[in-house]
């Protein structure tokens, strides 16, 4: 089993309350995706830790990495049995865009061309997305 951690482009003011199952389908059927990173299940521990935690963390910011993983939205309830997935996350267009400000190249930032390729990708998704960011880690 694998896990996604998807970028979706979509202003905040269209999602709907609701159950966060039901808002993931909504964020999937309205928003546009601007990019994803796939995991095993296995590796979850180094994505996040190591991966997001560290290299993208060292980036585009702690608190900017956190909010992609897990950020309440407002009306968004849990009822699913597992209580992690899946995540919401999100970024006002404001923060993407101070996120980008300070964002050092990814071979600065010590990884080697795998991992820099990870962080192209989140780099990339975030340049792609003109308004809010809203993720989704299942």
């Amino acid at each position: 089993m694998g896990y996604t951690l998807e970028f979706w482009s979509l202003p905040l003011a269209d999602l709907p309350g609701g159950d966060i199952l039901q808002v993931t389908d909504q964020v999937r059927a309205a928003g546009t995706l601007t990019g994803s990173i796939d995991h095993s299940s296995t590796g979850g521990e180094w994505f996040r830790n190591e991966f997001l935690g560290g290299l993208a963390a060292g980036l585009i910011g702690d608190q900017t990495v956190q909010h992609l993983l897990d950020r309440p939205i407002d009306g968004v309830t849990s009822t699913s049995d597992t209580a992690a997935y899946p995540a919401l996350g999100w970024l006002s267009h404001e923060e993407i865009t101070e996120a980008l400000a300070h964002a050092t190249h990814p071979a600065m930032a010590g990884a080697d061309s795998e991992d820099t390729d990870l962080l192209d990708t989140v780099l990339a998704a975030l340049q792609r997305c003109p308004t809010d960011l809203v993720t989704i880690y299942s």
